[in-house]
C-alpha cells in the first residue's frame, strides 16, 4: 500500500507476494519500492506495479529485509545468516555472504558494516568483498543496528559497545 502523507489517502494497493512479509520492511529510492518475501520483488513507487523479481537463495529465511536500494536499483537484502546485493535490473544475486548474526549491517555510499562472529568486516558494497577487519567484541544476540558515521563505525557487541576508527581500523574505546 502507498499512501498519501498529506491526505491519508490510498495512492496505491498491490497484492502481497507470497511467503511471510510479517517482518519484512520495504527498502525505498526515488522510483522503486523494494520487498523480500521468498526472493526480492521491486514494485514501481508511483503505480505498485511489479518491475523487478529475483529467485529467493538458500541463506535466507523468514527474517530476512532489505537494508537499502540505491539510485542504480541495486537491492542490498540482510537476514541473520547472510547478506547479498541483488542486481534489480537483470533479476540476478550479484554477491552474497554468509555467517551473519546480529547486529544488523549498516551501509554507507561505498561500504557495508556488518558484525561476523566478532569481526567488524568492511565489505565493497559494489563487489561482496572484505576490505578490511577490526576485533569488534562477540555479537550480541538481539538486534542492534551498527551505525556509521564520517569518523567512525559503532558496533554493538555482546557486553556493550565497541567505537572503530574508519582511517586507523582499530578499536577507540569499548
Amino acid at each position: 500500500i502507498r499512501a498519501d502523507i498529506g491526505t491519508g489517502q490510498i495512492v496505491w494497493r498491490t497484492p502481497s507476494p507470497p511467503g511471510n512479509l510479517y517482518s519484512s520492511r520495504p527498502a525505498v529510492n526515488g522510483s522503486l519500492v523494494v520487498l523480500y518475501s521468498s526472493g526480492v520483488q521491486a514494485y514501481d513507487r508511483e503505480t505498485g506495479n511489479l518491475v523487478s523479481q529475483a529467485p529467493a537463495i538458500d541463506c535466507f529465511g523468514d527474517s530476512s529485509q532489505p537494508l537499502a536500494i540505491d539510485t542504480a536499483n541495486q537491492a542490498y537484502i540482510y537476514s541473520r545468516s547472510c547478506l547479498a546485493k541483488f542486481n534489480l535490473n537483470t533479476n540476478q544475486v550479484d554477491w552474497f555472504v554468509t555467517g551473519m548474526g546480529f547486529p544488523t549491517p549498516s551501509i554507507t555510499d561505498t561500504l557495508i558494516f556488518a558484525n561476523i562472529g566478532g569481526e567488524l568486516r568492511a565489505l565493497d558494497k559494489e563487489t561482496g568483498e572484505v576490505l578490511w577487519t577490526a576485533l569488534a567484541g562477540p555479537s550480541p544476540r538481539t538486534p542492534f543496528n551498527i551505525v556509521s558515521t564520517l569518523n567512525h563505525v559503532f558496533v554493538p557487541t555482546a557486553h556493550g559497545m565497541s567505537a572503530i576508527d574508519l582511517q586507523t581500523h582499530q578499536e577507540v574505546w569499548s
